[in-house]
């Protein structure tokens, strides 16, 4: 260990000693600022009437021809395709931790893997009377000319099922 660290002393010592001897003046730096422009696209409330109706038709189409027995799982599945007429939006800003997951891993993904700039995400959250159903949530984002809206937390255990819709 006081080997390595001793090598990398000599070694730096040796580079700025080379670095003047060479004439290299490592005082100033050339800085290259690129600035980005972000299109902002218009999006829809968590209250927009289409977007609530195309919501539940997923929701239902989702769980249609689904067969479980236990009853945990059919009170969970009758209050998401009943109870999902209020939505509230969140701040995308406070779905960034460990402690936000899944949220904040499919916003990550979003963001990174799409190029979708999170000033052009929405997200909903069910505000249920119930709690048994779980926390719904919505994230919503432009797609070509309509908009992606991932159901999130639909699913317990997750299925392979397609949990997103195209609405426009």
């Amino acid at each position: 260990m006081r080997s390595k660290l001793f090598g990398m002393i000599v070694m730096t010592c040796f580079f700025a000693t080379y670095a003047n001897a060479e004439g290299i003046n490592d005082t100033t730096e050339e800085v290259i600022v690129r600035q980005v422009e972000k299109q902002l696209v218009s999006l829809p409330t968590c209250q927009d009437k289409k977007l609530i109706s195309a919501t539940k038709e997923f929701i239902s189409e989702f769980y249609k021809g689904d067969t479980n027995k236990n009853v945990k799982h059919r009170r969970r599945r009758y209050f998401l395709t009943h109870d999902t007429d209020n939505f509230s939006k969140e701040n995308i800003g406070n779905y960034k931790t460990e402690d936000t997951k899944p949220v904040s891993d499919i916003i990550a993904d979003r963001k990174i893997n799409k190029g979708i700039a999170e000033e052009n995400m929405l997200l909903c959250k069910n505000q249920s009377r119930n709690k048994e159903a779980g926390e719904l949530f919505l994230l919503v984002y432009p797609e070509s000319d309509s908009y992606r809206v991932e159901v999130i937390n639909l699913e317990l255990k997750p299925t392979g099922k397609e949990t997103s819709f195209l609405y426009k």
